[in-house]
């Protein structure tokens, strides 16, 4: 009796965990759409969230490794990651945004110094690799460019997303950049055209 009680107790905190994860998400997703959206909606998130939107930024995906979005338990280590990137993002940046953004949690860098964000952005998703392996979980990120303002974020969407479906293909590799696969993703789209 004592074993199913413990088991119903592990499951009953495991949905606590999911409904929470997936509260959280959900709130700040909005932020993320509307900065990747039109112009218009950048600039009022942007002022909304009292973030210089004339400032370089950045956008970053970060997904699960694909052996382990597809684990059982790949719902809770989604929640883990949003929570693991929040608080690598704020100690980062404090106006950074964390959300989803095509189903991978997304982190939006304003306020970047362009000179030093090249080094600093890779230093920064090293570090959330390594705590992510402590954790158990095995991420890839994909750095999008710097642009010179959050009303130019947009257009980077769908090469950061190709620079993290370029990871998932090389899955031994945990950090990539527009640099890193420019190539492949150039042949990518040609051969989609």
């Amino acid at each position: 009796m004592g074993s199913v009680l413990l088991g119903a107790a592990r499951r009953a905190s495991n949905e606590l965990i999911r409904h929470r994860n997936q509260q959280s998400i959900h709130l700040r997703e909005d932020r993320i759409t509307h900065l990747l959206s039109s112009w218009d909606e950048a600039a009022v998130t942007a002022q909304f969230a009292r973030i210089n939107a004339d400032r370089p930024a950045c956008l970053i995906l970060v997904g699960l490794h694909p052996k382990d979005a597809r684990a059982a338990d790949g719902e809770l280590r989604h929640g883990e990651l949003a929570n693991l990137a929040a608080i690598h993002a704020a100690a980062f940046k404090a106006t950074a945004v964390v959300g989803q953004y095509g189903g991978e949690t997304a982190i939006v860098v304003p306020d970047l110094n362009a000179r030093t964000a090249p080094a600093s952005l890779p230093q920064f998703a090293e570090a959330m690799v390594k705590d992510a392996g402590r954790l158990g979980l095995s991420i890839q990120i994909a750095i999008g460019r710097v642009v010179p303002g959050l009303r130019s974020l947009r257009s980077t969407a769908g090469e950061t997303a190709s620079i993290l479906r370029c990871l998932r293909r090389n899955d031994h590799l945990t950090v990539g950049t527009l640099e890193d696969f420019e190539t492949e993703i150039v042949l990518d789209e040609a051969v989609a055209a």
